[in-house]
């Protein structure tokens, strides 16, 4: 947005002050001419090649946010198996008291909040037990990210993180592993 809020000033800039060759200099070195006011391309050509960028970037806009429609799939659950199957012994080693729904609070509707939840819970794991997966908590970071675009995400019927059972890290692994497993079932 900063870059096409840019190039609207520059435009703005260069049909003020056209006459003027420092502006025409300017304009030819933002848009990688690097040359000087005679050996620019004409007038015509600039503004139109101006204007075209303006519109590419107008359109592009849109498909650059197009990820965001992405679906949870077998595949997104296969990787947070994984994640548990790489963190086990941190959890279990973990003295921490989680936030874990069993599996008769978690509606059908509320599965992605669930899960949600769940990696909210295997952040602080990591965080407390200082553990060095960096790779893990980003990949953590983009599936919350990915889970809280989903269309159930935002259930009004679905009960926040905190309303829910206080287990040991054992029975959160369970549970969150029981939950993986009937997302799959689902999908």
């Amino acid at each position: 947005m900063t870059g096409f809020l840019t190039v609207l000033l520059l435009l703005y800039i260069f049909l003020r002050e056209r006459k003027k060759r420092k502006s025409v200099q300017c304009i030819c070195v933002f848009w990688g001419f690097h040359y000087y006011q005679h050996q620019c391309p004409n007038i015509e050509a600039r503004d139109c090649f101006i204007l075209l960028s303006c519109l590419v970037a107008i359109t592009c806009m849109p498909l650059a946010n197009a990820n965001g429609t992405e679906k949870i799939g077998r595949s997104h659950i296969m990787e947070v198996q994984q994640m548990l199957d790489l963190l086990k012994s941190t959890i279990e080693n973990s003295n921490a008291s989680l936030y874990s729904p069993t599996n008769d609070e978690i509606q059908a509707n509320c599965t992605f909040k669930f899960m949600h939840c769940y990696l909210l819970e295997l952040e602080v794991i990591l965080i407390e037990t200082f553990d060095k997966h960096e790779t893990t908590r980003t990949e953590i970071h983009h599936m919350k990210k990915l889970l809280e675009r989903q269309q159930q995400f935002n259930s009004s019927t679905c009960l926040p993180c905190e309303a829910q059972t206080v287990a040991n890290s054992t029975t959160f692994l369970k549970n969150f592993e029981f939950l993986l497993k009937r997302i799959n079932n689902t999908l």
